[in-house]
């Protein structure tokens, strides 16, 4: 009985490691940035946290690129099960206000400043 609970809580705890839920869950979260200063920022987020990054096509470096914040998040949020930008909270509250659909489904989304010292939850 004992190893019949140890292998059932074992399975648990690999499942809340991986992060996901099985086929078709959603990544855990992406990292935006888009000035240089963001992008130093968000870079050590995602790395610290294993987030993935997106930057805009003049700061991507040898990796693909995004041409507009607007479209290219309208394209991927609902892939994720949070954003983290870095950038003015005003213009991300009118990128994602035609996105959002309902509480139990949207992603969390964060705005930080560029210097990291504020963050401001959206969702």
């Amino acid at each position: 009985m004992e190893e019949n609970g140890e292998a059932q809580g074992q399975g648990r705890k690999e499942q809340s490691e991986r992060g996901t839920n099985g086929p078709g869950a959603k990544a855990q979260a992406a990292v935006w940035a888009l000035t240089a200063g963001g992008a130093e920022l968000g870079e050590k987020i995602a790395r610290g946290l294993g987030f993935e990054l997106f930057l805009p096509e003049r700061l991507s470096g040898p990796g693909p690129g995004f041409s507009s914040l607007k479209d290219a998040l309208s394209e991927r949020f609902g892939d994720f099960r949070a954003h983290v930008i870095v950038a003015a909270t005003g213009l991300v509250v009118r990128i994602i206000a035609p996105l959002i659909k309902d509480k139990k489904t949207d992603p969390a989304v964060v705005t930080l400043g560029q210097d990291g010292r504020f963050a401001v939850s959206l969702l």
